[in-house]
């Protein structure tokens, strides 16, 4: 075993006995030398950018639920770190923490932490009349009378869609366009309007293939008709800064 492998076991011992002040440290030092090997950097930056969230997993065992909705609602933890700590609260029950959950949805929070915040809501069929604001838009949201179902089915046919389109021609364009409709749906649930699943599916590939240089190249034809809600989907998501 040479000393950049053994440095690797030695990072790997301390992340598995939780040490993570120590592993930061050891790769600091390490990423200080005047030279290491490429496939060693990596490695190291690798396990660098792990810390952060399995520290805060770690804590979060530690947290009581309230710590857990003060630390989402403050400006100090980035937004993985917020989605990682909404995580915990899936097994607590929310029928005692009302007026935390109440906050989070009526604060200028970004949307994915409140769409999963209302994920948890309905699992436990909570009825509660709770205020959610979106953008300008303010609303009620009683998540046992609220139709996930519906919510849901717009993501579920736009992908069946993308599937039909790009399936067979690139693997990889398909997977960027089915993470766009996920960031989409994150940024807009929940939503309360009716959607064209294929219009939204072509305004959706078109962002792609512009990604991707191939704007020349659409696997879809479409009327003049259609093209104007395409573009009328494309504004909507650059509202959202879903793409």
């Amino acid at each position: 075993m040479n000393f950049y492998e053994e440095k690797l076991k030695e990072l790997q011992m301390l992340m598995k006995t939780k040490e993570y002040q120590e592993a930061l440290r050891l790769i600091n030092l390490e990423l200080s030398m005047p030279y290491i090997p490429a496939d060693f950097e990596a490695k190291l930056l690798k396990i660098k950018a792990k810390i952060p969230f399995d520290q805060l997993d770690n804590e979060t065992h530690n947290l009581t639920p309230k710590e857990i909705f003060a630390l989402i609602n403050s400006r100090e933890l980035a937004l993985m770190e917020k989605i990682g700590l909404m995580q915990a609260l899936q097994s607590v029950n929310l029928r005692s923490y009302l007026d935390e959950s109440n906050e989070v949805l009526q604060s200028h929070l970004p949307n994915e932490l409140k769409m999963i915040l209302c994920y948890f809501l309905c699992e436990q069929q909570i009825d509660y009349d709770f205020t959610y604001q979106k953008n300008n838009e303010t609303f009620s949201f009683n998540p046992e009378k609220f139709d996930l179902d519906t919510q849901e089915m717009v993501p579920m046919k736009v992908i069946e869609k993308l599937d039909s389109f790009l399936n067979s021609l690139s693997p990889q364009l398909l997977e960027m366009a089915k993470q766009i409709m996920v960031n989409v749906y994150a940024k807009a649930f929940p939503f309360n309007q009716k959607f064209d699943f294929t219009l939204l599916a072509k305004a959706i590939i078109k962002v792609v293939y512009q990604l991707n240089g191939l704007t020349d190249e659409l696997p879809y034809n479409y009327s003049d008709g259609e093209q104007e809600i395409i573009e009328r989907y494309l504004e909507w998501m650059r509202e959202l800064d879903a793409i």
